[in-house]
């Protein structure tokens, strides 16, 4: 998703996050840890040696690996792109696997990465927030494979093999979506909100509009804006990025930023009823 520069007064920033959702068929994402073992009975640690030697030979190992700084956010507009923030400083991954080799020609495979030791902090990046992994333990990817030696033997010049590995996300209970909020109360919230500011062509939309004031003062020190059809929903903000300062600025301007956006994304997609 791409979001375009927003031009504002000096005195503020404005923040803009919009997201598409739809029912996920699974969870979405993406992996920051790449390593994927060889199988345990290998000699090496990620190309695999193709050992099935022994009528029946099992194999068990366990294999670490520790990535520092694999999410870094750096602010690009600075000459040396200074980094801002870590969302994972610290990820340190334990896998655990196992293997059998059956009449020298068939291995059967099993390998099951852990999480078990990961830190960083939350930023906001572009608008998205990137949240700091929770430091406990959790279960990646299952991957279950398989083998058969098709010619060559263990230590010859060249030994060929065809093999298959899937992998199973449903070993991660995390991956798992869990419904929330009951939906009569998810309906009774969507009610109460669709008075807010309106969308193109009457189309049906849940928004809400507010400010925090500044001080005891007529200013403010944020506005914002948030909203949401069955397609997307989109938050604005207008503040000072650090410190509290006040603005001049009311919730017309997260409002016309918010408006301006959702029409636009919204411009060839049906209306869609909550």
């Amino acid at each position: 998703m791409r979001l375009n520069s927003l031009a504002l007064p000096v005195s503020s920033f404005a923040l803009l996050l919009g997201l598409a959702y739809s029912p996920p068929a699974s969870a979405q994402g993406f992996a920051l840890d790449r390593f994927d073992p060889s199988e345990r009975g290998s000699e090496w640690f990620v190309l695999d040696t193709l050992d099935m030697r022994g009528p029946v030979r099992p194999a068990l190992g366990v294999v670490g690996d520790w990535g520092y700084k694999p999410l870094a956010v750096y602010d690009k507009t600075t000459s040396d792109n200074t980094e801002v923030a870590d969302p994972v400083q610290h990820q340190f991954f334990v896998h655990v696997g196992g293997s059998i080799s059956l009449a020298e020609r068939i291995r059967l495979a099993f390998n099951l990465p852990i999480a078990a030791y990961q830190t960083g902090d939350d930023v906001l990046s572009n608008g998205v927030l990137l949240k700091a992994p929770q430091d406990n333990t959790t279960l990646g990817d299952l991957r279950l494979s398989g083998d058969l030696r098709l010619f060559g033997r263990y230590g010859d010049i060249i030994t060929a093999a065809i093999g298959a590995s899937v992998y199973d996300a449903k070993a991660n209970p995390q991956l798992t979506p869990n419904q929330v909020f009951d939906p009569a109360q998810a309906q009774l919230v969507t009610q109460s909100m669709l008075t807010g500011p309106g969308l193109d062509g009457g189309r049906p939309v849940a928004a809400k509009a507010g400010s925090t004031e500044f001080l005891d003062t007529a200013d403010n020190s944020d506005a914002w804006t948030v909203g949401y059809t069955p397609q997307v929903v989109t938050a604005v903000w207008v503040g000072h990025r650090k410190d509290l300062a006040p603005i001049k600025e009311g919730v017309d301007v997260p409002t016309g930023i918010w408006q301006q956006y959702m029409n636009a994304y919204l411009q060839d997609k049906p209306a869609s009823q909550f």
